[in-house]
């Protein structure tokens, strides 16, 4: 695992109002959600075969969103709409 810097929202970075990037999202721990990360055939992790992560979990760690932010951005554009 990468090493995570904690923010406070005051020091998220200002963007454009009425821009995509205008709205937030947090990622947390599974154990906030009631989302089923783990089970085979149908936890999250077992279908994020077509991102080609090196692991699952990959998909939510900082060090790896900056080298690719794309599957992350992927996702999160399913999970929203």
């Amino acid at each position: 695992m990468h090493e995570q810097k904690s923010r406070k929202p005051e020091e998220a970075p200002d963007l454009p109002r009425g821009s995509v990037k205008d709205a937030r999202c947090a990622v947390t721990g599974s154990a906030l959600l009631a989302a089923d990360f783990r089970s085979p055939g149908t936890g999250l992790y077992s279908q994020l075969e077509e991102y080609n992560l090196p692991d699952p979990q990959a998909l939510f760690e900082i060090g790896f969103f900056r080298l690719n932010p794309q599957p992350f951005h992927t996702l999160a554009k399913v999970c929203m709409s």
